[in-house]
C-alpha cells in the first residue's frame, strides 16, 4: 500500500515555525522529491548571519531530514514485515507521530549556500530500512539544479510508541 504526497503533508508531523515542507512532489517506492522555500522573515536568518544572511547547515540538515526520511520511514513501515506484521495506513496517519521518528546521523558534504526566498529540492533514495532503522542516499539542490548538499541520513523508528499505540495488525 502506498502512501500519497498528500498523506504526508495532511498528516505531517512537524509545524511552524520548524516545518520546512512546501511540497511532496513525488513518493515512489523507496524514493521521494519534495520542495522547500525557505521565507525572507525565517526566524534563523536575523542571527545567521546579520547582514549576510545564509540558511544554517542544521536548519538544510533538517529540511533533508523531514522532506526525505519521514515520507519514506512511513512508507517503509507500511510495508515491513509483509508476511508477519504490516500497519494500517489510515491507524498509522492518524496515531499521534510526533514521537514517531528521530534523526540518528546524518553526514552531509555541504556544496553551496542558500539565501533568503530561495527554493531548495530534497531528493532522497533508501539504501535500506531494517531493524526499525532507515538510511538513505540525500540530495539538497537549489530550485535551478546547483548541488547544496548530498550525503547519507539515518532515522530510527520508535517501536515503543507504535506498540502503545497499537496501530499495528497481523496479516
Amino acid at each position: 500500500m502506498m502512501l500519497t504526497p498528500d498523506d504526508i503533508l495532511t498528516h505531517f508531523p512537524i509545524t511552524e515555525p520548524f516545518k520546512f515542507v512546501d511540497e511532496i512532489i513525488s513518493l515512489e517506492e523507496g524514493r521521494v522529491t519534495g520542495a522547500y522555500t525557505y521565507p525572507p522573515d525565517a526566524f534563523f536568518f536575523k542571527g545567521h548571519f546579520p547582514g549576510n544572511p545564509v540558511v544554517p547547515g542544521s536548519i538544510l540538515q533538517e529540511t533533508a531530514a523531514q522532506i526525505g526520511l519521514i515520507p519514506l520511514g512511513l512508507q517503509c513501515l507500511l510495508q515491513y514485515h509483509k508476511t508477519a506484521v504490516a500497519f494500517d495506513k489510515e491507524q498509522l496517519l492518524a496515531s499521534k507521530m510526533d514521537d514517531l521518528f528521530y534523526l540518528v546521523s546524518s553526514d552531509l558534504a555541504f556544496k553551496s549556500v542558500v539565501r533568503p526566498g530561495e527554493r531548495v529540492m530534497v531528493y532522497a533514495e533508501k539504501i535500506f530500512f531494517k531493524l526499525y532503522k532507515l538510511k538513505c542516499n540525500v540530495r539538497i539542490e537549489t530550485a535551478a539544479g546547483q548541488p547544496v548538499a548530498s550525503g547519507i541520513m539515518a532515522g530510527i523508528v520508535n517501536i515503543e510508541n507504535i506498540l502503545k499505540q497499537d496501530i499495528w495488525r497481523q496479516e
